[in-house]
């Protein structure tokens, strides 16, 4: 791709990166809606406004199984925002936990704008292993920001909520990637 002369070390000097001390926690459920939106689940909703109580985002597919079969999978996304280099802990997720393991959706989406400690780690990693019927997944800083800048929808709202610059552009997004050594455009 041609990067209209900007090299990577001059990219990589000048990358302001993502402005997570922009956004509050409601914005962040807005992104990550919009992240699970693009999946096309056939029905979404927040929950947050109504006391979620470790689902911000419920989410529901159709799924064609192995023998063609059809099925729906209920997916719960909890959202946690912290601040700028501070990790989620393990008292933030318990309430998610609990609910999740009295409701037992198909699959637990657990969304930090952070990094779990390594406490928080080890607790989700127990609770998995004793409740293995239950999908865990885990987006942290990273991951949300690789499919914020993947999905146009969810970028463009990025940068209306200040969370990126507006000048971030495909010349932008291809040395990003390239950075982080992953295809996204």
């Amino acid at each position: 791709m041609d990067t209209g002369g900007i090299r990577e070390s001059s990219f990589k000097k000048n990358w302001q990166g993502f402005k997570w001390e922009a956004i509050n926690p409601d914005q962040l459920e807005q992104i990550v809606y919009g992240i699970i939106e693009s999946y096309q689940p056939y029905e979404i909703m927040r929950t947050s406004g109504s006391g979620g109580k470790g689902k911000d985002i419920v989410a529901k597919f159709r799924t064609i199984g192995h023998l063609n079969e059809e099925y729906n999978e209920i997916y719960h996304i909890e959202v946690k925002h912290s601040e700028v280099n501070r990790q989620v802990s393990v008292d933030q997720i318990q309430t998610a936990l609990t609910w999740v393991s009295v409701n037992k959706p198909n699959c637990f989406v657990m969304a930090v704008s952070s990094q779990l400690s390594s406490g928080t780690r080890d607790c989700l990693e127990i609770w998995r292993q004793a409740h293995p019927e239950i999908r865990v997944v885990l987006w942290q800083r990273d991951e949300i920001e690789t499919r914020i800048l993947g999905i146009d929808k969810v970028r463009e709202k990025a940068i209306e909520m200040k969370l990126l610059p507006k000048s971030i552009d495909d010349r932008a997004l291809y040395l990003y990637s390239k950075l982080n050594n992953e295809d996204m455009l």
